[in-house]
């Protein structure tokens, strides 16, 4: 195996090459060793403790491999996502369901609105451009995202015995999720809008249940099983979704 150490140890983000591979290295103030395989490159970070030596995180690499080889293969098989367009009949998705895109012309109010037809109707001012199309979008999944995660949020943390200090939702490009025990706070992606709401849960589940157990070992996995025994099936499910902007990690 070849390795290539970092010339400056000290810096808080490097490079470290591995089995021929570069990682990512970024050196934060957590308990634990992240290894993380992120779309649509395929690229290796590492999120380490400040305390954790470059051995012990090519240590924790090279038990990884077979994984990391089986993760940088599924993503290279995924199709390439182009950018929204924003146009008449492109396909978007909400609540895990397609919709066909339909701009209306319009010098009222911009909106958003679902038609029993299938069809996902942005009325906006004639002349408007993809971006605005797009940030109006974005807005209105907000809104509908926003309105599903208190209720589920209350409900799971009573459940799992937990208290969340605070959440908030956000574009991420690698996570569907993450949390920071430290904080008590969880933060939720965007994109999770257009996915069903089961998927939805399970990412709420799964953030919440880090204020109980940090790591994603043994111990969470029972929790998991405990209160939420479908939720292999339900990541899967998030998986199977198309990959419209490359997310497809949990943190």
């Amino acid at each position: 195996m070849l390795i290539l150490l970092p010339k400056k140890n000290a810096s808080k983000q490097y490079e470290l090459t591995v089995a021929g591979m570069q990682v990512q290295v970024s050196r934060k103030r957590i308990k634990n060793l992240y290894l993380r395989v992120c779309p649509p490159d395929a690229s290796i970070t590492v999120s380490a403790p400040l305390r954790v030596s470059d051995a012990e995180i090519i240590r924790f690499i090279a038990g990884k491999l077979g994984w990391i080889e089986r993760r940088r293969r599924h993503i290279q098989q995924q199709p390439s996502s182009a950018p929204f367009q924003m146009q008449d009949g492109e396909m978007h998705f909400f609540g895990g369901n397609p919709y066909a895109l339909s701009i209306v012309p319009c010098t009222a109010k911009s909106s958003v609105h679902l038609s029993d037809a299938g069809r996902l109707g942005l009325r906006v001012k004639p002349g408007s451009s993809a971006e605005e199309r797009s940030r109006l979008l974005d807005s209105w999944y907000r809104q509908q995202l926003e309105a599903l995660i208190p209720g589920l949020v209350e409900t799971w943390q009573v459940r799992l015995s937990v208290r969340a200090q605070g959440w908030r939702v956000r574009k991420m490009k690698s996570r569907w999720g993450s949390c920071s025990p430290g904080s008590g706070h969880i933060c939720l992606n965007l994109e999770l809008a257009k996915k069903p709401v089961q998927c939805l849960e399970y990412i709420i589940i799964h953030e919440l249940a880090h204020l109980r157990e940090r790591g994603h070992g043994p111990r969470f996995a029972s929790l998991l099983d405990k209160h939420c025994p479908d939720w292999k099936q339900r990541r899967k499910e998030l998986a199977r979704m198309p990959l419209l902007h490359g997310q497809d990690g949990i943190a």
